[in-house]
């Protein structure tokens, strides 16, 4: 993945033309489950341009030895921003899934983090 050069970040950052709205929406433990002092909000955004996914990437934080991708993130990439969890959907397909599962489990709210994880895996096809 290609890190912007100097040159593009001043295009983005002094661009006076509005951008397309980027699809977006809350999901996780503090949507539908039972959030712990510390949970992050979890933000999922649909992102096609890979400019766009390169600056997500180079301004989120540094990934550590513990923050090695979840199978429940199915194929989307996940950045971190302090506390905000930003899961970046690549395809309508991707994002679409994430929108069915989080409103499944918000009819069934509170639900644990095994039940949001089979959810998210019987939607993408990997059985109950």
């Amino acid at each position: 993945m290609d890190i912007p050069t100097q040159s593009r970040w001043d295009a983005i950052l002094t661009d006076t033309e509005p951008s397309p709205d980027v699809p977006a929406f809350a999901t996780g433990s503090r949507i539908y489950g039972t959030p712990r002092d510390g949970s992050d909000l979890d933000l999922v955004i649909r992102v096609s341009d890979p400019a766009t996914l390169a600056l997500i990437a180079a301004l989120a934080d540094p990934v550590s030895a513990e923050q090695k991708p979840s199978a429940a993130n199915f194929g989307t990439a996940s950045f971190r921003f302090g506390q905000l969890n930003l899961i970046v959907a690549h395809t309508d397909a991707q994002y679409a899934t994430w929108a069915e599962g989080t409103a499944e489990l918000l009819a069934r709210a509170p639900v644990t983090r095994d039940e949001a994880v089979a959810v998210f895996k019987r939607l993408r096809g990997g059985g109950a």
